[in-house]
């Protein structure tokens, strides 16, 4: 499922890259800036595996179209048999420090997925935490620039 355009944001590029947003270019600078090597929406981490439904699920009969796995049952109910799309997450960025191994996502304001995907993300860094216990996995999740700093701060002076 893909999110909505970013409300409020600004489509920039900087250093060949094309960043969906001033925030996220403000980010990028100040991390290189910092002797990071941030890499921007690197790779995409598999969420939530799809799947075809076998259980009928019968839900309120709004449909305009005509769609194969849509089966009107009566004027007010429909059968939904459509495949349930996988969730993959893209961190805005990635680096490593030390031991550290740092997902940062710049957030301006929350679509309407977001919040559900970012916990879904959380939920998948606590395995990567018990197969590398070598390395120390972190999340930031980044409103302002006084967060990144402390951020950065932190990586750096632990």
């Amino acid at each position: 499922m893909e999110n909505k355009k970013i409300k409020g944001a600004t489509e920039c590029s900087y250093d060949n890259i094309d960043f969906k947003s001033k925030l996220e270019v403000m980010c990028y600078k100040i991390l290189k800036d910092s002797g990071l090597n941030p890499l921007y929406e690197e790779k995409k981490y598999p969420i939530f595996e799809g799947f075809v439904p076998q259980v009928p699920f019968y839900v309120k009969n709004t449909f305009k179209r005509k769609n194969r796995n849509i089966q009107i049952v009566s004027k007010s109910t429909a059968k939904d048999s459509r495949k349930i799309l996988s969730w993959d997450y893209t961190p805005d960025f990635y680096f490593e420090h030390n031991a550290y191994k740092v997902f940062v996502e710049v957030k301006g304001f929350y679509n309407d997925i977001a919040r559900y995907k970012s916990k879904l993300f959380r939920w998948k860094l606590e395995s990567f935490q018990k197969e590398d216990p070598e390395h120390i996995y972190e999340f930031w999740e980044i409103h302002t620039k006084t967060q990144l700093l402390e951020c950065i701060h932190h990586i750096k002076e632990n």
